[in-house]
């Protein structure tokens, strides 16, 4: 059986360093080969990967987007665009293939940049922007909007959902043919909780949102004739006895949908929650990344999870049994403020 996988690794590495990296990894015996290493680019803390290609946010003040192709059999990473995110601190891109259209949410500026991109994967000028206002309880991290990530409802293709830190908003758009975004509705989520990142429930049209500020995962249902999201349930993603400094970062569900993961920053664990029949949630199991900051983390199977540890400068692995149950691995890479890891095909 084939048991590797090649990996792009995102970083806040600068443009003189070799920030943006695709490796190989064994997901047998946790080996690794570094294929690519490129520079040019600063700090690469989001990517997105579409078949052979990736594309990459550079989060500086002033943002930029580009993209790549990946010529696997020459181990080389071909830029192929870059323009301008007209906004600070650019931290999340997805592309939607059936519009051709690539969204970029820009943190610091609060705003959504949106982006039509041609049958070369050449990412064309900015056709919209879209900016948040707005602020929250908490003074020093929601004196204004932020907004955080964008993701394209599974169960509702022509909508995109968006999470606002600063705002403490999850605000659902409508899509047009060209790409173009329309705000369709925004429900505001509990104050003071710093929306995130989210992952999805296709069964039960339900969206898990991991707040940052309260290390939280909140349930929201989706209805889809009224357009609206109900909030189910709230639950920590940190165990009962923690008392210290913690923030939520990453959101996965596992391949085989009995799971919902999350990691912690502060706490430096990775929790694993129980999907229940309707699809709420249950604490299960928890286990430290062995790193600090585990900033983002990738799923590669349902016994394998990646994880970047942005403060400790290190990848590290967790297998999981039948049972839920993670444990960690004997097996490290050392690469400068890993924040981003995504499978590349």
């Amino acid at each position: 059986m084939y048991n590797t996988v090649d990996l792009v690794i995102g970083t806040y590495q600068k443009s003189n360093t070799a920030a943006l990296e695709i490796i190989t990894l064994d997901t047998e015996t946790l080996a690794i080969q570094q294929k690519v290493a490129m520079k040019s680019i600063d700090s690469p803390s989001f990517v997105t990967v579409y078949q052979s290609y990736i594309f990459a946010v550079s989060e500086e003040e002033d943002g930029s987007v580009y993209s790549y192709r990946y010529d696997k059999e020459q181990q080389q990473l071909i830029e192929l665009s870059r323009q301008s995110t007209h906004g600070a601190a650019p931290c999340y891109v997805i592309y939607d293939a059936d519009k051709g259209a690539l969204y970029v949410t820009n943190y610091v500026s609060g705003s959504i940049a949106v982006f039509k991109v041609n049958d070369k994967f050449e990412i064309q000028p900015c056709q919209q922007v879209i900016q948040h206002k707005g602020s929250s309880v908490n003074q020093v991290r929601q004196e204004a909007a932020h907004a955080h990530s964008i993701e394209i409802l599974p169960f509702a293709l022509n909508y995109k959902i968006v999470q606002d830190l600063g705002c403490d908003t999850v605000s659902l758009y409508g899509t047009a043919e060209d790409g173009s975004l329309t705000l369709v509705n925004t429900h505001q989520m509990p104050l003071g909780s710093g929306p995130r990142h989210v992952a999805f429930h296709q069964e039960h049209r339900l969206v898990y949102v991991l707040s940052e500020l309260t290390s939280t995962i909140d349930v929201l249902q989706f209805a889809e004739d009224a357009q609206t999201f109900h909030l189910l349930q709230t639950i920590s993603t940190l165990p009962a006895d923690f008392s210290g400094d913690n923030t939520g970062a990453d959101i996965h569900v596992s391949p085989s949908g009995k799971y919902v993961l999350a990691s912690n920053r502060g706490h430096d664990s990775i929790a694993v929650f129980t999907i229940g029949e309707q699809g709420q949630l249950a604490w299960h199991d928890c286990l430290q990344t062995g790193g600090a900051t585990p900033r983002n983390f990738a799923v590669i199977s349902d016994e394998l999870i990646v994880m970047g540890n942005q403060n400790s400068d290190q990848l590290t692995f967790a297998k999981m049994n039948n049972k839920g149950e993670l444990a960690l691995q004997n097996a490290t890479y050392t690469i400068e403020k890993p924040v981003c890891i995504k499978v590349v095909k």
